[in-house]
């Protein structure tokens, strides 16, 4: 089943990686390093420990209502 991905910026890269154009080794170097900086970013967040569940369903329904117009 093919899936269409609406990331318009990362296309070609996502096509190199199909496209053989880096190793295993490569990509998961690329992983390894992405992982770090998401821990660091962890880290030093501003966010709160628990979302604030209310806005956050008020702002999907929000989405929601845009999105059925």
């Amino acid at each position: 089943m093919r899936r269409i991905v609406y990331r318009e910026k990362e296309r070609s890269f996502f096509l190199d990686i199909r496209n053989g154009k880096y190793s295993y080794n490569e990509i998961f170097e690329m992983v390894d390093t992405y992982e770090e900086r998401f821990k660091i970013a962890a880290k030093d967040t501003e966010l709160p420990e628990k979302p604030n569940y209310i806005k956050v369903e008020e702002l999907m329904i929000e989405i929601y209502k845009k999105a059925l117009i």
